[in-house]
């Protein structure tokens, strides 16, 4: 008698799954009766749900704040369930292909700041150790998803931690009692007046998690639903005054309804025209938006500041003119090292004290040109991922570069990157293909 061994294959229409034969007679005694070892189904999926509601909602930053130093105990965690996934997988990773060019970007990333370090005496061992931490958990975080069995339930984590961090931020805008409590745990909370922020320790990592929230959790939902996701997000983006935030929201938005996931035929339009569309519509939202954030500022008149009031009808504020000096000063910085840059962490400790808020300027400042070929390699791996969420990815990572440096430090934006990861193996399962 032969035995039947189904393989776990990327299932294309048309294409059934293979199996392959095993003469009994020919095989070695007790060979075709063994199987193979692997983890049990709830170990990834636990772990990558674990994961979304401890970074997503910000609960995170307050456990720092009870017990520095988790986010290396979260690091190593990940990093060893990635490498048991590894040697001891799950059936269903076999039938995923793992995104070889992105992991590619982050060892490579991990190899240009560790020579950098090496030979650069202003280079910051500090700032090193955060990249690293970045570059380790997005790797593992995605070795991890590969032997996920259940994606939709990492999808509905991310919905349901999108709903607390809204929750969070808008207790934290309307409840002083509240707003006391979270700032006991993030003292620099109080240079933010009338901005929440929730469990995050800054108002824009907010806001800028809740938008990556809002297009990966806009995956697999119905159109009634994600309109209802869409305006819970936007009120908890809102709150926090973040002007990048709202337009990392709207390019969410536009993204996943302008170039969105049909199981069944891909995207319904083509992505150039699904991104133009997408722009007109965006900037037909702020126009709009425009003529009701006065009346919007005087109903909210007593729980924000001038200045936090100001962030949405001018861009001569304080802020935007901090900001617009950092970038020619960094420039500036660039020009003294331009192939080689001034050190990881330069951008951090130079004599201004202040980060420049641009990623591509704090690559030339830190890394120079050798940073910005790699910057570039970066987003052409994301670019890769599965259409049409490696386009989400790679449109969302260039504009939250324009006006935010956390790209590449935080665990928040490593789960980031996992998360979208997450969302282009589940619409690639529900179609049938890989691409």
């Amino acid at each position: 008698m032969a035995m039947l061994w189904n393989s776990y294959l990327p299932r294309r229409q048309g294409q059934t799954s293979m199996a392959i034969q095993v003469d009994s007679s020919t095989a070695r005694p007790g060979f075709a009766s063994r199987k193979r070892m692997s983890i049990p189904d709830f170990v990834p999926t636990a772990t990558m749900v674990g994961l979304v509601l401890l970074l997503q909602t910000g609960a995170i930053y307050v456990a720092i704040g009870l017990a520095g130093g988790l986010q290396a105990a979260v690091t190593i965690a990940v990093a060893l369930v990635a490498l048991i996934c590894v040697v001891f997988p799950n059936d269903c990773a076999l039938a995923r292909r793992s995104p070889r060019l992105l992991l590619a970007a982050l060892l490579a990333y991990v190899v240009l700041i560790s020579v950098q370090l090496a030979l650069v005496p202003a280079s910051s061992f500090d700032m090193y150790i955060m990249r690293v931490k970045y570059a380790i958990f997005a790797a593992s975080g995605i070795l991890v998803v590969a032997n996920v069995r259940s994606l939709g339930s990492v999808l509905m984590a991310v919905r349901v931690a999108v709903a607390i961090a809204v929750l969070c931020n808008l207790a934290d805008f309307a409840v002083p009692a509240v707003r006391s409590l979270l700032t006991s745990f993030h003292p620099s909370k109080a240079l933010y007046l009338g901005r929440a922020a929730g469990l995050f320790a800054n108002p824009n990592f907010s806001a800028a998690a809740i938008a990556a929230g809002t297009a990966v959790g806009a995956v697999g939902l119905r159109r009634p639903l994600r309109l209802g996701f869409y305006a819970v997000s936007l009120v908890g983006i809102f709150v926090t005054y973040s002007r990048g935030g709202i337009l990392l929201w709207l390019a969410s938005v536009m993204m996943a309804e302008f170039i969105p996931i049909d199981v069944s035929k891909g995207s319904r339009l083509k992505p150039i025209a699904g991104l133009l569309l997408g722009a007109a519509c965006a900037a037909l939202f702020v126009l709009v938006a425009q003529q009701f954030i006065p009346a919007l500022n005087e109903s909210l008149y007593s729980l924000t500041t001038e200045d936090t009031r100001s962030r949405l009808t001018t861009l001569q504020d304080g802020s935007a003119r901090e900001r617009l000096y950092l970038i020619q000063y960094g420039l500036a910085q660039f020009g003294q090292s331009p192939i080689w840059g001034n050190g990881v962490g330069y951008g951090y400790t130079w004599e201004l004290r202040a980060p420049v808020h641009n990623v591509y300027v704090l690559m030339l400042v830190e890394h120079g040109l050798l940073g910005a070929l790699w910057l570039a390699f970066f987003i052409y791996a994301t670019f890769k991922l599965p259409r049409p969420i490696g386009i989400w990815l790679a449109a969302f990572l260039l504009l939250k570069g324009l006006f935010n440096h956390n790209v590449f430090n935080e665990l928040t934006d490593a789960l980031g990157i996992v998360a979208f990861w997450t969302a282009a193996l589940f619409a690639s399962e529900q179609s049938g293909r890989m691409r």
